[in-house]
């Protein structure tokens, strides 16, 4: 007796993987190019802000921060936002280890223009990888996607600044987000 198969029907189209969707997503982010839509705002006010968040996701870590008097900033508070909630998370995940678990973030005006730092107490950064944290796509982090830092260059440019990576006073970490 001979049996007869109906032909396979073709399979459904199968979602998108997860690892491809991420850096499709990440790609897009890298991409696009930001537009800094500049506003004047009190630099304190908006510390505290970043402080206060920082705080809702990193309990057991000591955020000081220290902002020139009656400093105010020309920048656009969103992409500023952005940018430093991702050093400041940087900065907790280097940090975080029993002992130490320290960042802090400064701003000033020099005679270049707005100077931000972000600085932790963490391993630091090595000075031959300084370049090469700011490239798209570059990560220390076994789960890192590598776009943190570059959009945080990002934001920079797009205020006419620079970023810089440095070793700070406490071992770790110095990100300045300098001349915006």
């Amino acid at each position: 007796m001979a049996t007869s198969t109906a032909p396979a029907e073709p399979p459904d189209e199968q979602p998108e993987d997860e690892s491809t969707r991420r850096f499709i997503d990440s790609y897009r982010e890298v991409a696009r190019p930001f537009v800094a839509r500049r506003r004047r705002f009190a630099a304190r006010a908006f510390a505290d802000e970043l402080a206060r968040l920082f705080a809702v996701e990193w309990v057991e870590h000591r955020l000081e921060c220290a902002i020139d008097g009656a400093l105010t900033i020309d920048a656009d508070p969103d992409l500023l936002a952005q940018a430093l909630l991702n050093l400041l998370r940087n900065a907790a995940q280097a940090s975080d280890m029993p002992g130490r678990r320290r960042v802090w973030l400064r701003m000033t005006t020099t005679t270049e223009g707005l100077l931000i730092e972000v600085e932790d107490d963490g391993p630091g950064i090595a000075e031959a990888l300084r370049q090469d944290v700011l490239l798209p796509f570059f990560t220390t982090k076994p789960d890192g996607s590598g776009i943190g830092l570059h959009l945080v260059r990002q934001v920079a440019i797009a205020h006419d600044g620079r970023v810089e990576v440095a070793t700070g006073a406490a071992g770790g970490a110095l990100i300045r987000l300098a001349s915006l």
